[in-house]
């Protein structure tokens, strides 16, 4: 429940307009509870209640949304959930959600052709940080 609410919190950084209470997040909560599938398996009973949490919870701030921002919302509620689960870590996240915007192109290596754009390969250096992309920067020069 806290991943979901303070993601839905955080929307509010995307616009002002997006203002969700702690009150209202309970109302939305309360209703889950009541309205989930009953199991006398308390485990399954719980993830009933995140099922449901979670669905009416994007359904409950996706109508407030612009069109334009419903997308994000579901792409930060996936990795948001992903990450909670260890499935995303940090590292991965942030390399996702920034690039290589906060790299400087002069402290990185030379780029080997000039049709990489800049951001393009500012991007890639910050995406060779990760484990399984280590190798990147130096398969681009030979393929």
């Amino acid at each position: 429940g806290s991943v979901l609410y303070f993601l839905i919190v955080e929307m509010s950084l995307v616009n002002e307009m997006y203002q969700t209470s702690l009150q209202q997040f309970l109302g939305v909560f309360d209703i889950s509870m009541a309205r989930s599938a009953k199991s006398p398996i308390t485990s399954k009973r719980i993830s009933n209640i995140i099922e449901y949490l979670t669905f009416e919870s994007f359904k409950y701030t996706a109508r407030g949304l612009y069109e334009s921002d419903k997308f994000l919302l579901t792409l930060l509620l996936t990795l948001k959930i992903d990450m909670q689960g260890n499935k995303v870590n940090h590292q991965e996240f942030s390399c996702l959600i920034k690039g290589g915007a906060a790299l400087d192109l002069k402290t990185c290596p030379p780029k080997p052709s000039k049709w990489i754009t800049d951001m393009t390969w500012l991007n890639l250096v910050e995406l060779s940080k990760l484990p399984q992309f280590s190798e990147i920067l130096t398969q681009i020069p030979r393929n």
